[in-house]
């Protein structure tokens, strides 16, 4: 998702919109867009910050003329954001209500971003960990 010119760092964002057919295609065209205006503004933006700006802008294109939330799409969408630093062999999480499986030495590990706030967390790879 955010190209920077290297190979050490990218981001990776995993996205579920609420609703089906038509309506869920619009909503996910949308997010694509926001992402991608996130990322062309800052490529090596931070997770939570990628999140943060996502849900902001997300919001503000679905509050009525008089500020309040409209069209029922409070919550609108689950996201994961994962930045992935080579070079430094650390993954820096942040989203609210999709988690993800880590498999270390044969063994898989739940990592749950569930509920209702959103969550940004820091965690250190080893090589041949896999996400």
């Amino acid at each position: 998702m955010s190209p920077s010119g290297t190979n050490e760092t990218f981001s990776f964002v995993l996205a579920d919109c609420t609703g089906h057919g038509v309506p869920g295609a619009m909503l996910s065209t949308l997010l694509a867009g926001l992402l991608e205006r996130i990322y062309v503004s800052n490529p090596s933006m931070e997770a939570s910050d990628a999140y943060r700006d996502l849900k902001d802008s997300f919001h503000r294109t679905f509050r009525s003329e008089s500020g309040t939330p409209g069209l029922g799409l409070e919550g609108g969408f689950d996201a994961l954001i994962l930045q992935i630093d080579r070079k430094k062999r650390a993954l820096k999480v942040a989203g609210r209500g999709i988690g993800f499986v880590m498999v270390r030495d044969g063994r898989a590990n739940r990592v749950p971003l569930r509920g209702l706030e959103e969550c940004a967390q820091s965690i250190e790879f080893e090589p041949g960990d896999r996400f």
